[in-house]
């Protein structure tokens, strides 16, 4: 048993690779790479839009705060 599974493993070591092997062995890390690349972007994209201050929040936030004006002896809002 021993050494019919010492022969096939030499067999495999020695046989070349076939297209389907060699187009596996490059397209793999390559796909990882691709992924990798595109969650840290993707990561990196959201980070920057939730934390980057928006003008219309200023907007927002300066035309909540009531302000009053005395012009003439009259108040305006």
């Amino acid at each position: 048993m021993r050494t019919r599974i010492a022969a096939r493993v030499r067999e495999r070591i020695a046989a070349p690779p076939t297209v389907t092997q060699l187009l596996a062995q490059w397209f793999r890390p390559l796909t990882a790479s691709l992924v990798a690349l595109g969650l840290v972007t993707g990561m990196g994209l959201a980070y920057v839009v939730n934390n980057t201050p928006q003008p219309q929040d200023e907007v927002l936030t300066l035309s909540s705060n009531a302000t009053e004006m005395a012009v003439a002896g009259d108040i305006v809002e």
